[in-house]
């Protein structure tokens, strides 16, 4: 095989990762917008709107509708792992069966197994099993096919190579069976693997810090500048930024509820002008969805976005377009916030 056909086949692979991975989102949509509504609720800064539902429901309120955010974006991340397991092995294993479908239950167990076993080892390296784990979620996925495909390949890992009968649910259980057990043990042995690498230290970014308050500028402008980069490149991976930016970017921040400092990234500043519309300052691509489509899907998700997007709440933006690991979107889903970081910084430096 030559170098040309092997890299031509690796982006084959590639594109078609992608496209599962956008479809994906897609497809969990409902879920995304189930917790966006009830996000809303929860947080609406209306007072009448807050007095009238401790009015009806009590002062638990907000804690009800909480369990519904953790019903749904609380299980995102595992959620995905399943779905991009189940759309990946039907493309990939279609081939390998006679039936016309891969039996996409199978296939989303096993990718449920593999993640819980992620969850399981390193409980903090994957954020538990909703938004912050979504970029686990997809790799465990992708794997999760993968290994299935390569391990239904083995002739001495399936039971029964009978014809494909009436009872395909029982046909392909015991066909799939075999390659599931061998991939959830390659997976653990992965799991074990990764349980030796040492914690990601919280402070890994403290001697950034240090170098950018050395310099003869004032340090907010590096530090701000890259908050803003390791936001949305986190996010545009599937990454909750905010998450990562608080676990492993506290050092680039002044402490919470201190005034305004020129030697770190200031968060009410950071928030409330960066973030317009949420990660990536999607207000801005909103309204030009509502300005220049008219009609479409592009249209109606710009339209069911327009209130959340007003409280900083963008994922059905992130998650619908998609943005999320869209070539397409990925320079000024960086590079806006960051402009936007620079004139904010500029601003306040100059009075």
């Amino acid at each position: 095989m030559s170098v040309k056909s092997l890299g031509d086949k690796v982006l084959e692979r590639g594109n078609l990762w992608l496209t599962v991975v956008r479809d994906s989102f897609i497809v969990l949509m409902p879920l995304t917008f189930f917790g966006l509504v009830a996000l809303l609720l929860q947080f609406f800064p209306w007072s009448v709107y807050r007095d009238a539902m401790t009015f009806l429901w009590g002062d638990g309120w907000p804690q009800q509708l909480n369990r519904v955010i953790q019903a749904s974006h609380g299980i995102f991340g595992m959620v995905l792992a399943s779905v991009v397991a189940s759309l990946l092995a039907r493309r990939l294993m279609r081939p390998l069966f006679e039936a016309p479908e891969v039996p996409s239950m199978i296939v989303a167990i096993s990718a449920l197994i593999n993640f819980m076993l992620m969850v399981s080892a390193r409980p903090l390296f994957v954020e538990g099993l909703g938004s912050g784990g979504m970029l686990h979620g997809i790799v465990v996925g992708i794997i999760t096919a993968e290994l299935l495909r390569l391990a239904f390949q083995w002739r001495w890992l399936r039971v029964s190579d009978g014809p494909y009968e009436a009872d395909s649910i029982y046909h392909h259980a015991v066909r799939l069976t075999p390659a599931v057990i061998a991939a959830g043990g390659c997976f653990f042995l992965f799991v074990e693997l990764l349980g030796t690498l040492p914690e990601v230290s919280p402070y890994m970014l403290s001697p950034v810090v240090i170098w950018a308050q050395l310099q003869q500028t004032d340090a907010t402008w590096v530090l701000s500048s890259l908050a803003a980069l390791l936001n949305q490149a986190a996010w545009f991976f599937g990454v909750h930024g905010a998450k990562v930016l608080d676990t492993y970017g506290a050092a680039l921040f002044a402490p919470i509820g201190s005034p305004y400092t020129n030697a770190l990234a200031w968060r009410p500043l950071f928030n409330h002008f960066v973030l317009m519309g949420g990660a990536g300052s999607t207000m801005c691509l909103v309204i030009a969805i509502l300005w220049k489509v008219r009609q479409g899907p592009q249209h109606q998700i710009a339209k069911w976005s327009v209130l959340p997007a007003l409280f900083n709440i963008n994922e059905a933006v992130l998650y619908g377009l998609p943005i999320v690991l869209n070539g397409i979107y990925v320079v000024p889903f960086l590079c806006i916030p960051l402009l936007f970081t620079l004139m904010t910084v500029a601003a306040t430096e100059l009075g």
